[in-house]
Protein backbone atom coordinates (compact mmCIF):
# COMPACT_ATOMS: atom_id res chain seq x y z
CA UNK A 1 0.00 0.00 0.00
CA UNK A 2 2.71 2.37 1.17
CA UNK A 3 4.69 1.95 -2.13
CA UNK A 4 1.28 2.55 -4.29
CA UNK A 5 0.23 5.82 -2.73
CA UNK A 6 3.86 7.15 -2.89
CA UNK A 7 3.21 6.89 -6.54
CA UNK A 8 0.88 9.12 -6.37
CA UNK A 9 3.08 11.71 -3.89
CA UNK A 10 5.84 11.21 -6.37
CA UNK A 11 3.44 12.90 -9.33
CA UNK A 12 3.17 15.81 -7.02
CA UNK A 13 7.42 16.46 -7.38
CA UNK A 14 7.89 16.42 -11.11
CA UNK A 15 11.64 16.53 -11.35
CA UNK A 16 12.65 13.47 -11.58
CA UNK A 17 10.50 12.77 -14.33
CA UNK A 18 11.49 15.83 -16.38
CA UNK A 19 14.85 14.38 -15.76
CA UNK A 20 13.92 11.48 -17.28
CA UNK A 21 12.07 12.48 -19.77
CA UNK A 22 15.41 14.47 -20.82
CA UNK A 23 17.42 11.43 -20.90
CA UNK A 24 15.11 9.62 -22.73
CA UNK A 25 15.56 11.98 -25.87
CA UNK A 26 18.96 11.87 -25.72
CA UNK A 27 18.88 8.28 -25.88
CA UNK A 28 16.31 8.67 -28.80
CA UNK A 29 18.40 11.25 -30.87
CA UNK A 30 20.95 9.12 -30.46
CA UNK A 31 18.88 5.90 -31.66
CA UNK A 32 18.64 7.93 -34.89
CA UNK A 33 21.88 6.96 -36.11
CA UNK A 34 21.37 3.72 -36.44
CA UNK A 35 17.90 4.01 -38.09
CA UNK A 36 19.86 3.91 -41.80
CA UNK A 37 17.30 2.35 -43.57
CA UNK A 38 15.23 4.39 -46.18
CA UNK A 39 12.29 2.77 -45.61
CA UNK A 40 8.43 5.08 -44.68
CA UNK A 41 8.47 3.81 -41.39
CA UNK A 42 12.18 4.62 -40.69
CA UNK A 43 11.19 8.54 -42.25
CA UNK A 44 8.12 8.56 -40.01
CA UNK A 45 10.02 7.22 -36.82
CA UNK A 46 13.04 10.17 -36.98
CA UNK A 47 10.31 12.50 -37.71
CA UNK A 48 8.53 11.51 -34.57
CA UNK A 49 11.75 11.94 -32.80
CA UNK A 50 12.64 15.37 -34.21
CA UNK A 51 9.21 16.51 -32.61
CA UNK A 52 10.09 15.76 -29.51
CA UNK A 53 10.37 19.01 -27.29
CA UNK A 54 13.92 19.26 -26.41
CA UNK A 55 13.29 19.63 -23.01
CA UNK A 56 9.78 20.55 -20.00
CA UNK A 57 9.29 23.14 -18.57
CA UNK A 58 9.25 23.00 -14.32
CA UNK A 59 5.69 23.80 -14.03
CA UNK A 60 4.64 21.41 -16.84
CA UNK A 61 1.57 19.33 -15.49
CA UNK A 62 2.45 16.04 -14.41
CA UNK A 63 -0.42 14.54 -17.17
CA UNK A 64 1.15 16.43 -19.95
CA UNK A 65 4.90 15.24 -18.48
CA UNK A 66 3.56 11.20 -18.17
CA UNK A 67 2.31 11.78 -21.96
CA UNK A 68 5.60 12.67 -23.28
CA UNK A 69 7.56 10.15 -21.45
CA UNK A 70 5.04 7.81 -23.10
CA UNK A 71 5.97 9.68 -26.43
CA UNK A 72 9.51 9.05 -25.72
CA UNK A 73 8.86 5.43 -24.53
CA UNK A 74 7.21 4.62 -27.87
CA UNK A 75 9.57 6.43 -30.39
CA UNK A 76 12.29 4.41 -28.75
CA UNK A 77 10.16 0.98 -28.42
CA UNK A 78 10.22 1.28 -31.81
CA UNK A 79 13.77 2.01 -32.56
CA UNK A 80 14.42 -1.32 -30.82
CA UNK A 81 12.04 -3.19 -33.29
CA UNK A 82 13.52 -1.54 -36.07
CA UNK A 83 16.95 -2.87 -34.82
CA UNK A 84 15.89 -6.37 -34.41
CA UNK A 85 18.27 -7.67 -36.77
CA UNK A 86 21.84 -5.67 -35.59
CA UNK A 87 24.16 -7.37 -33.59
CA UNK A 88 26.94 -4.99 -33.58
CA UNK A 89 28.61 -4.00 -29.99
CA UNK A 90 27.73 -0.38 -30.17
CA UNK A 91 23.60 -0.88 -31.17
CA UNK A 92 23.91 -3.47 -27.94
CA UNK A 93 25.16 -0.54 -26.21
CA UNK A 94 22.35 1.53 -26.84
CA UNK A 95 19.74 -0.98 -26.31
CA UNK A 96 21.13 -2.20 -22.62
CA UNK A 97 21.09 1.82 -21.78
CA UNK A 98 17.74 2.33 -23.22
CA UNK A 99 16.91 -0.64 -21.13
CA UNK A 100 18.57 0.99 -18.02
CA UNK A 101 16.85 4.38 -18.74
CA UNK A 102 13.34 2.78 -18.09
CA UNK A 103 14.75 0.57 -15.09
CA UNK A 104 15.35 4.17 -13.81
CA UNK A 105 11.56 4.77 -14.24
CA UNK A 106 10.78 2.07 -12.36
CA UNK A 107 12.86 2.01 -9.59
CA UNK A 108 11.99 5.77 -8.79
CA UNK A 109 8.38 4.71 -8.71
CA UNK A 110 9.73 2.00 -5.80
CA UNK A 111 10.88 4.47 -3.26
CA UNK A 112 10.18 4.02 0.02
CA UNK A 113 7.01 5.88 1.47
CA UNK A 114 6.43 7.59 4.52
CA UNK A 115 4.45 5.69 7.01
CA UNK A 116 0.18 5.68 6.10
CA UNK A 117 -2.83 4.74 8.02
CA UNK A 118 -3.57 1.35 6.95
CA UNK A 119 -6.40 0.24 4.67
CA UNK A 120 -8.43 -2.77 5.78
CA UNK A 121 -8.64 -5.04 2.40
CA UNK A 122 -12.12 -5.77 1.16
CA UNK A 123 -13.24 -9.39 2.10
CA UNK A 124 -15.22 -11.23 -0.60
CA UNK A 125 -18.50 -10.66 -0.54
CA UNK A 126 -19.17 -14.44 0.49
CA UNK A 127 -19.89 -14.86 4.29
CA UNK A 128 -20.57 -17.73 6.76
CA UNK A 129 -24.01 -17.15 6.56
CA UNK A 130 -24.28 -17.05 2.46
CA UNK A 131 -21.67 -19.66 2.39
CA UNK A 132 -23.65 -22.20 5.08
CA UNK A 133 -27.05 -22.01 3.10
CA UNK A 134 -25.06 -22.81 -0.23
CA UNK A 135 -23.86 -25.77 0.75
CA UNK A 136 -27.04 -26.73 2.18
CA UNK A 137 -29.26 -26.23 -1.15
CA UNK A 138 -26.14 -28.11 -2.38
CA UNK A 139 -25.29 -31.03 -0.58
CA UNK A 140 -29.47 -31.69 1.23
CA UNK A 141 -27.78 -35.38 2.68
CA UNK A 142 -25.31 -33.50 4.82
CA UNK A 143 -27.83 -32.98 7.52
CA UNK A 144 -26.79 -30.72 10.68
CA UNK A 145 -24.53 -28.96 8.70
CA UNK A 146 -23.14 -25.60 10.49
CA UNK A 147 -19.92 -23.57 9.20
CA UNK A 148 -17.98 -23.50 12.61
CA UNK A 149 -14.66 -21.47 11.37
CA UNK A 150 -14.65 -18.88 8.24
CA UNK A 151 -11.95 -16.77 7.60
CA UNK A 152 -10.78 -14.61 4.59
CA UNK A 153 -6.80 -14.93 3.90
CA UNK A 154 -5.74 -12.07 3.24
CA UNK A 155 -2.80 -11.57 -0.14
CA UNK A 156 -4.16 -13.56 -2.80
CA UNK A 157 -3.24 -11.34 -5.88
CA UNK A 158 -5.91 -12.82 -8.59
CA UNK A 159 -8.44 -14.99 -6.46
CA UNK A 160 -9.89 -14.45 -2.99
CA UNK A 161 -9.35 -17.09 -0.96
CA UNK A 162 -11.74 -18.69 1.79
CA UNK A 163 -10.41 -20.73 4.99
CA UNK A 164 -13.36 -22.04 6.44
CA UNK A 165 -14.14 -25.46 8.17
CA UNK A 166 -17.69 -27.70 8.56
CA UNK A 167 -19.43 -30.22 10.55
CA UNK A 168 -22.12 -32.29 9.67
CA UNK A 169 -23.83 -36.04 10.62
CA UNK A 170 -22.38 -37.45 7.42
CA UNK A 171 -18.41 -36.11 6.75
CA UNK A 172 -17.91 -34.67 10.66
CA UNK A 173 -16.05 -31.85 10.82
CA UNK A 174 -14.09 -30.61 7.39
CA UNK A 175 -11.30 -27.84 7.11
CA UNK A 176 -12.63 -26.73 3.41
CA UNK A 177 -10.98 -23.59 0.93
CA UNK A 178 -12.93 -22.20 -1.18
CA UNK A 179 -11.34 -19.75 -4.48
CA UNK A 180 -13.37 -17.35 -5.56
CA UNK A 181 -12.53 -15.60 -9.09
CA UNK A 182 -12.21 -11.92 -9.28
CA UNK A 183 -14.41 -9.97 -11.41
CA UNK A 184 -11.63 -9.26 -14.31
CA UNK A 185 -9.41 -12.33 -15.93
CA UNK A 186 -6.11 -10.64 -15.43
CA UNK A 187 -3.49 -11.01 -18.47
CA UNK A 188 -6.55 -12.92 -19.96
CA UNK A 189 -5.24 -16.47 -18.95
CA UNK A 190 -6.98 -19.03 -20.48
CA UNK A 191 -6.48 -21.04 -17.10
CA UNK A 192 -8.45 -18.39 -15.07
CA UNK A 193 -11.32 -19.14 -16.38
CA UNK A 194 -12.75 -21.74 -13.29
CA UNK A 195 -14.03 -24.55 -15.26
CA UNK A 196 -10.85 -25.05 -17.36
CA UNK A 197 -8.38 -24.68 -14.03
CA UNK A 198 -10.99 -27.24 -12.45
CA UNK A 199 -10.64 -29.78 -15.58
CA UNK A 200 -6.56 -29.45 -14.67
CA UNK A 201 -6.79 -29.87 -10.81
CA UNK A 202 -8.86 -32.42 -11.01
CA UNK A 203 -6.56 -34.73 -13.71
CA UNK A 204 -4.13 -33.78 -11.68
CA UNK A 205 -4.98 -34.76 -8.57
CA UNK A 206 -6.87 -38.30 -10.23
CA UNK A 207 -3.08 -38.88 -11.74
CA UNK A 208 -1.74 -38.85 -8.16
CA UNK A 209 0.14 -35.56 -8.14
CA UNK A 210 0.26 -34.13 -4.55
CA UNK A 211 -3.28 -31.60 -4.91
CA UNK A 212 -5.52 -30.74 -2.75
CA UNK A 213 -8.50 -32.90 -3.72
CA UNK A 214 -10.87 -30.68 -5.57
CA UNK A 215 -14.82 -31.21 -4.69
CA UNK A 216 -16.91 -28.87 -5.43
CA UNK A 217 -17.36 -26.30 -8.91
CA UNK A 218 -19.71 -23.67 -8.76
CA UNK A 219 -19.12 -21.83 -12.06
CA UNK A 220 -22.86 -19.48 -11.63
CA UNK A 221 -22.13 -16.64 -10.48
CA UNK A 222 -26.12 -16.18 -9.40
CA UNK A 223 -25.64 -18.13 -6.70
CA UNK A 224 -23.16 -16.69 -4.22
CA UNK A 225 -22.03 -13.22 -6.58
CA UNK A 226 -19.04 -14.96 -7.72
CA UNK A 227 -17.67 -17.90 -9.16
CA UNK A 228 -15.58 -20.51 -7.14
CA UNK A 229 -14.15 -23.99 -6.27
CA UNK A 230 -13.70 -25.50 -3.31
CA UNK A 231 -11.06 -27.79 -1.66
CA UNK A 232 -10.07 -30.21 0.67
CA UNK A 233 -7.92 -27.92 3.26
CA UNK A 234 -3.84 -29.91 3.16
CA UNK A 235 -1.79 -29.74 5.45
CA UNK A 236 1.37 -27.89 5.39
CA UNK A 237 3.03 -24.13 4.96
CA UNK A 238 4.29 -22.05 2.30
CA UNK A 239 7.63 -21.14 2.97
CA UNK A 240 8.31 -17.46 0.91
CA UNK A 241 6.67 -15.21 -1.77
CA UNK A 242 7.24 -15.38 -5.72
CA UNK A 243 10.52 -13.10 -4.99
CA UNK A 244 12.43 -14.56 -2.58
CA UNK A 245 12.74 -17.96 -0.23
CA UNK A 246 11.50 -17.41 3.70
CA UNK A 247 13.83 -19.91 4.74
CA UNK A 248 17.21 -22.04 4.25
CA UNK A 249 16.60 -25.17 1.65
CA UNK A 250 18.04 -28.12 2.73
CA UNK A 251 19.11 -30.67 -0.32
CA UNK A 252 16.86 -33.17 0.61
CA UNK A 253 14.10 -30.15 0.32
CA UNK A 254 15.47 -29.45 -2.89
CA UNK A 255 15.33 -32.93 -4.02
CA UNK A 256 11.79 -33.49 -3.02
CA UNK A 257 10.93 -30.00 -5.35
CA UNK A 258 13.10 -31.96 -8.01
CA UNK A 259 11.04 -34.77 -7.46
CA UNK A 260 7.51 -33.03 -7.96
CA UNK A 261 8.73 -30.99 -10.59
CA UNK A 262 9.63 -34.22 -12.74
CA UNK A 263 6.35 -35.64 -11.81
CA UNK A 264 4.59 -33.28 -13.05
CA UNK A 265 6.52 -32.57 -16.52
CA UNK A 266 6.38 -36.39 -16.60
CA UNK A 267 2.35 -37.18 -16.49
CA UNK A 268 1.17 -38.06 -19.52
CA UNK A 269 -1.40 -35.33 -20.83
CA UNK A 270 -4.42 -37.86 -22.36
CA UNK A 271 -5.76 -35.59 -24.98
CA UNK A 272 -9.11 -38.15 -25.08
CA UNK A 273 -9.35 -37.75 -21.29
CA UNK A 274 -12.80 -35.77 -20.34
CA UNK A 275 -11.25 -33.48 -17.76
CA UNK A 276 -8.61 -32.30 -20.17
CA UNK A 277 -10.91 -31.74 -23.23
CA UNK A 278 -12.72 -29.39 -20.30
CA UNK A 279 -9.37 -27.87 -19.60
CA UNK A 280 -7.01 -25.63 -22.05
CA UNK A 281 -4.26 -27.95 -22.30
CA UNK A 282 -5.76 -29.04 -25.34
CA UNK A 283 -4.51 -25.88 -27.44
CA UNK A 284 -0.92 -26.14 -25.87
CA UNK A 285 -0.21 -29.94 -27.73
CA UNK A 286 1.62 -28.56 -30.39
CA UNK A 287 3.71 -31.23 -32.49
CA UNK A 288 7.05 -29.86 -30.94
CA UNK A 289 8.22 -27.31 -28.43
CA UNK A 290 9.63 -24.88 -30.84
CA UNK A 291 6.43 -24.70 -32.11
CA UNK A 292 4.56 -24.43 -28.66
CA UNK A 293 7.37 -21.67 -27.64
CA UNK A 294 7.08 -19.73 -30.78
CA UNK A 295 3.02 -20.08 -30.17
CA UNK A 296 3.65 -18.66 -26.76
CA UNK A 297 6.12 -15.33 -27.57
CA UNK A 298 3.24 -14.94 -29.97
CA UNK A 299 0.41 -14.61 -27.02
CA UNK A 300 2.65 -12.67 -24.80
CA UNK A 301 3.23 -9.82 -27.73
CA UNK A 302 -0.95 -10.23 -28.24
CA UNK A 303 -1.04 -9.62 -24.48
CA UNK A 304 0.45 -6.13 -24.71
CA UNK A 305 -2.35 -5.12 -27.09
CA UNK A 306 -5.10 -6.50 -25.01
CA UNK A 307 -3.79 -5.42 -21.51
CA UNK A 308 -3.15 -1.62 -23.02
CA UNK A 309 -0.14 -1.07 -21.71
CA UNK A 310 1.75 2.02 -21.73
CA UNK A 311 4.67 1.30 -24.44
CA UNK A 312 7.64 -0.23 -22.84
CA UNK A 313 11.01 -0.84 -24.87
CA UNK A 314 12.19 -2.98 -22.30
CA UNK A 315 8.84 -5.14 -23.00
CA UNK A 316 9.81 -4.88 -26.97
CA UNK A 317 13.24 -5.77 -26.56
CA UNK A 318 12.69 -8.57 -24.47
CA UNK A 319 9.92 -9.91 -27.40
CA UNK A 320 12.07 -9.49 -30.50
CA UNK A 321 14.77 -11.27 -28.73
CA UNK A 322 12.60 -14.12 -27.60
CA UNK A 323 10.53 -14.17 -31.06
CA UNK A 324 14.54 -14.43 -32.50
CA UNK A 325 16.05 -16.88 -30.86
CA UNK A 326 13.64 -19.69 -29.91
CA UNK A 327 15.70 -23.12 -28.77
CA UNK A 328 15.93 -25.91 -31.38
CA UNK A 329 14.85 -28.65 -29.10
CA UNK A 330 13.66 -31.79 -29.79
CA UNK A 331 10.38 -33.44 -27.44
CA UNK A 332 6.67 -32.69 -27.50
CA UNK A 333 4.95 -30.08 -24.78
CA UNK A 334 4.40 -31.55 -20.90
CA UNK A 335 2.20 -30.00 -18.56
CA UNK A 336 3.42 -27.16 -16.66
CA UNK A 337 2.33 -25.86 -13.40
CA UNK A 338 2.94 -22.15 -14.45
CA UNK A 339 3.49 -20.79 -11.37
CA UNK A 340 5.72 -23.22 -9.56
CA UNK A 341 7.12 -20.98 -6.39
CA UNK A 342 7.67 -21.74 -2.85
CA UNK A 343 4.55 -19.62 -2.29
CA UNK A 344 2.72 -21.87 -4.29
CA UNK A 345 3.20 -25.20 -2.77
CA UNK A 346 2.65 -26.57 0.82
CA UNK A 347 5.27 -27.98 2.59
CA UNK A 348 4.61 -30.74 6.15
CA UNK A 349 7.57 -32.92 7.35
CA UNK A 350 9.92 -31.98 4.16
CA UNK A 351 7.57 -33.09 2.02
CA UNK A 352 5.65 -31.07 -0.70
CA UNK A 353 1.55 -31.78 0.18
CA UNK A 354 -0.03 -29.90 -2.42
CA UNK A 355 0.54 -27.34 -5.22
CA UNK A 356 -1.87 -24.74 -5.20
CA UNK A 357 -3.37 -22.27 -7.64
CA UNK A 358 -3.05 -23.86 -11.50
CA UNK A 359 -4.55 -20.84 -12.97
CA UNK A 360 -1.33 -20.22 -15.45
CA UNK A 361 -0.68 -23.79 -16.07
CA UNK A 362 -0.30 -25.08 -19.59
CA UNK A 363 1.49 -28.18 -21.84
CA UNK A 364 5.18 -26.62 -22.76
CA UNK A 365 8.69 -26.62 -22.20
CA UNK A 366 9.80 -27.84 -18.83
CA UNK A 367 12.72 -25.28 -18.68
CA UNK A 368 9.49 -22.21 -18.33
CA UNK A 369 9.27 -24.36 -14.55
CA UNK A 370 12.57 -24.46 -13.79
CA UNK A 371 13.45 -20.99 -14.35
CA UNK A 372 10.27 -19.22 -13.03
CA UNK A 373 11.26 -21.34 -9.52
CA UNK A 374 14.87 -20.24 -9.84
CA UNK A 375 13.80 -17.21 -10.29
CA UNK A 376 12.64 -16.61 -6.62
CA UNK A 377 14.90 -19.13 -5.21
CA UNK A 378 18.03 -19.64 -6.78
CA UNK A 379 20.43 -17.68 -4.19
CA UNK A 380 19.67 -20.50 -1.89
CA UNK A 381 21.16 -22.80 -3.60
CA UNK A 382 22.47 -24.07 -6.86
CA UNK A 383 20.95 -24.68 -10.26
CA UNK A 384 22.98 -27.87 -10.77
CA UNK A 385 21.63 -29.26 -7.63
CA UNK A 386 18.17 -28.65 -8.56
CA UNK A 387 18.92 -30.10 -12.29
CA UNK A 388 21.05 -33.00 -10.87
CA UNK A 389 17.83 -34.28 -8.60
CA UNK A 390 15.62 -33.40 -11.06
CA UNK A 391 17.18 -36.16 -14.05
CA UNK A 392 17.41 -38.45 -11.10
CA UNK A 393 13.93 -38.31 -11.12
CA UNK A 394 13.56 -38.88 -14.30
CA UNK A 395 13.08 -35.44 -15.70
CA UNK A 396 14.70 -34.85 -19.27
CA UNK A 397 18.29 -33.01 -19.25
CA UNK A 398 17.96 -29.18 -20.09
CA UNK A 399 20.65 -27.45 -21.77
CA UNK A 400 22.32 -24.54 -20.31
CA UNK A 401 20.73 -22.33 -23.32
CA UNK A 402 17.66 -23.02 -23.15
CA UNK A 403 17.86 -21.95 -19.04
CA UNK A 404 18.58 -18.86 -19.74
CA UNK A 405 16.45 -18.33 -22.56
CA UNK A 406 13.44 -19.41 -20.27
CA UNK A 407 15.48 -16.49 -18.10
CA UNK A 408 14.64 -13.80 -20.40
CA UNK A 409 11.13 -15.10 -20.88
CA UNK A 410 10.47 -14.79 -17.00
CA UNK A 411 11.91 -11.24 -16.59
CA UNK A 412 9.28 -10.25 -19.57
CA UNK A 413 6.42 -11.77 -18.27
CA UNK A 414 6.76 -10.23 -15.18
CA UNK A 415 7.58 -6.50 -16.31
CA UNK A 416 3.84 -7.44 -18.89
CA UNK A 417 2.19 -8.14 -15.58
CA UNK A 418 3.24 -5.57 -13.51
CA UNK A 419 2.27 -3.17 -16.61
CA UNK A 420 -0.34 -4.44 -17.04
CA UNK A 421 -2.08 -4.81 -13.49
CA UNK A 422 -0.98 -0.77 -13.26
CA UNK A 423 -2.72 -0.25 -16.60
CA UNK A 424 -6.13 -2.39 -14.69
CA UNK A 425 -5.72 0.01 -11.63
CA UNK A 426 -6.66 3.05 -13.91
CA UNK A 427 -9.28 1.40 -16.01
CA UNK A 428 -10.98 -0.89 -13.93
CA UNK A 429 -13.02 0.47 -10.37
CA UNK A 430 -13.49 -3.05 -9.23
CA UNK A 431 -9.16 -3.33 -9.20
CA UNK A 432 -7.73 -2.24 -5.54
CA UNK A 433 -4.84 -1.15 -3.85
CA UNK A 434 -3.13 -5.22 -4.43
CA UNK A 435 -2.96 -4.43 -8.46
CA UNK A 436 -1.00 -1.42 -8.00
CA UNK A 437 1.59 -2.85 -4.86
CA UNK A 438 1.92 -5.47 -7.12
CA UNK A 439 2.61 -3.15 -10.30
CA UNK A 440 4.95 -1.36 -8.50
CA UNK A 441 7.13 -3.74 -6.47
CA UNK A 442 7.74 -6.30 -9.13
CA UNK A 443 8.87 -3.85 -11.46
CA UNK A 444 12.06 -3.20 -10.78
CA UNK A 445 12.77 -6.70 -9.50
CA UNK A 446 12.40 -7.81 -13.11
CA UNK A 447 13.28 -5.63 -15.23
CA UNK A 448 16.46 -4.83 -13.89
CA UNK A 449 17.62 -8.15 -14.57
CA UNK A 450 17.03 -8.38 -18.27
CA UNK A 451 20.02 -6.71 -19.82
CA UNK A 452 22.19 -9.30 -17.75
CA UNK A 453 19.89 -11.84 -18.74
CA UNK A 454 19.88 -11.80 -21.94
CA UNK A 455 23.69 -11.59 -22.10
CA UNK A 456 23.91 -14.90 -19.90
CA UNK A 457 21.63 -16.48 -22.99
CA UNK A 458 23.51 -15.12 -25.58
CA UNK A 459 26.85 -16.62 -24.28
CA UNK A 460 24.89 -20.12 -23.68
CA UNK A 461 23.96 -20.28 -27.37
CA UNK A 462 25.18 -23.54 -28.68
CA UNK A 463 28.09 -22.41 -31.24
CA UNK A 464 27.46 -23.92 -35.20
Amino acid sequence: MDVALNELIARQQPSFFIAHYAAGRALATQGKRFLDSPTRDAASLISTIDALPQALEPSTRFDVIGDMIDRVADALERTIAALRQRGDAEIKTFLDNVVDWEIALFAHREQPAAAFAEREARPPAITADTLLNYLCGRFPAWTGLEVTSFRPLIGGFSKATLLFETNDNVNGPQALVARVAPLHNFLNFESYELDREYGVIRYAFEAGLPIAEPILLEDDPAKLGSRFLISRMALGRTIGTVKAVAEPLSDEMVAEIARVLARIHNLPIDSDNALVRRSHLPRWLTPDLRTNTAMLIEDWRQEVGRSKIDPSPSVTRALTWLADNIPHVQGKPSLLHGDFGVHNFLIDNGRITALLDWEVSRAGDPADDITYFMMGSGDLFREEDLLRHYVAAGGAPIDRYRLRYFDVYQCMKMIVACLAALSQVERWESVGITHAVFGLRYLTFSAKRMNALIDAAEAARPRT
